[in-house]
């Protein structure tokens, strides 16, 4: 969503007339529908993975926060059931993630 609203904020300062500009803000919106109908099909995958994903950067180590919640903390505590405690014990982790909502009945 982020990068959509940059994109056709941007094209509103595009064309000389009214007109134009509302030409190119159709074309940015255009190619963001077309992205969505066609599920990304046409964007590689690290471009589709940038788009889905989140990045957060957690300031203080993973056991400084206790039993606060949060989808860094949360990220950060499956990475390190998944790699090992170390890899996750300083502070300045940078987490990517991406929310979703399958499979259904698992925690997100």
């Amino acid at each position: 969503i982020k990068i959509f609203q940059s994109s056709v904020f941007e094209s509103f300062l595009q064309g000389t007339t009214l007109q134009e500009c509302y030409e190119a803000v159709a074309a940015v919106a255009d190619h963001w529908l077309d992205v969505l109908f066609s599920h990304g099909r046409d964007l590689d995958d690290q471009e589709l993975f940038d788009l889905v994903s989140e990045n957060r950067s957690m300031s203080r180590a993973l056991v400084e926060y206790g039993g606060q919640k949060s989808t860094s903390i949360t990220t950060a505590r499956r990475l390190a059931e998944f790699l090992g405690d170390d890899m996750v014990k300083d502070k300045g982790l940078a987490c990517q993630f991406i929310i979703a909502r399958l499979p259904e009945g698992m925690p997100v």
